[in-house]
């Protein structure tokens, strides 16, 4: 073969090899785009993953299917409600609960409903009134809640009271009515002590009689546990020794022997 003839082939082959690596990297791109754009709209599924945050914890998945069969009794619903109220101030119910029937659980607890729910609630209802003894769910402008506040702080109690002034909050209208559905309340202010509703117009009569002090006693709140008590110093009395006797600063008489002897100035 001529080399004339050689040097034609020898070009077409190298760009007949040229073109087909191209076409080879063309197809692995193709693939792999369509690998990572079939991956971004599958759902991802692992043991691993983690339920969406929720008051800035991470809850496990299984909450949440287990949740959903849950359904908190009175006493439960205003042990988590007033945990989640009083816990942080911004904290707040969103405008679509359903505030007529129990609400969801996930909404106010911090942890997730398990299989074993009932002994986490319990140990939750003790937490939260152990915290808060004495509760009061009033209004900021009520002359009523004004007057049981100021009964409530003039015992100085320990804890302190914790006061929830349900009319200033952005949810107000839900907590509102959940408070008065699981306590059956009619009417502001809610007074809550050791989780048990205390009708306000007995709290002159229950202090008068002197059961007040034992009713906060039994759900761990203690009267006069918050005032300080005030240390006096022990003065320095002058003496003056006279002729006669002994003379102490203050006092218009000379001291009996007797009393020199009782208060060891002097000796027989």
């Amino acid at each position: 073969m001529a080399f004339s003839t050689i040097l034609p082939f020898a070009y077409e082959h190298k760009a007949s090899a040229t073109t087909s690596s191209r076409k080879l990297l063309t197809a692995a791109l193709v693939t792999f785009v369509s690998v990572v754009t079939l991956a971004s709209v599958l759902p991802f599924s692992s043991s691993s993953a983690s339920a969406p945050l929720s008051r800035s914890r991470i809850y496990p998945v299984r909450a949440a299917t287990a949740a959903a069969d849950f359904e908190f009794t009175a006493e439960q619903e205003l042990a988590a409600v007033t945990s989640f109220v009083t816990a942080v101030a911004s904290n707040a119910l969103p405008a679509s609960v359903d505030a007529s029937a129990p609400i969801d659980p996930q909404l106010v607890l911090e942890f997730g409903i398990s299989g074993d729910a009932q002994s986490e609630l319990e140990e939750m209802q003790q937490d939260v009134w152990n915290l808060n003894p004495v509760v009061l769910y009033g209004q900021k402008h009520s002359a009523a809640s004004r007057s049981v506040k100021a009964t409530l702080s003039s015992l100085n109690l320990s804890p302190p009271p914790t006061f929830v002034d349900v009319d200033t909050r952005e949810d107000a209208s839900i907590v509102s009515a959940i408070v008065t559905r699981v306590t059956g309340a009619t009417e502001f202010p809610i007074l809550l002590v050791g989780g048990k509703v205390i009708a306000t117009d007995d709290l002159e009569a229950l202090q008068a009689f002197g059961e007040l002090k034992t009713i906060l006693a039994a759900a761990g709140a203690t009267v006069d546990g918050s005032k300080k008590v005030k240390v006096h110093e022990r003065k320095q009395i002058k003496v003056t020794r006279t002729d006669s006797g002994v003379v102490l600063e203050g006092q218009k008489r000379e001291l009996t022997q007797e009393e020199l002897v009782f208060r060891g100035f002097i000796t027989l």
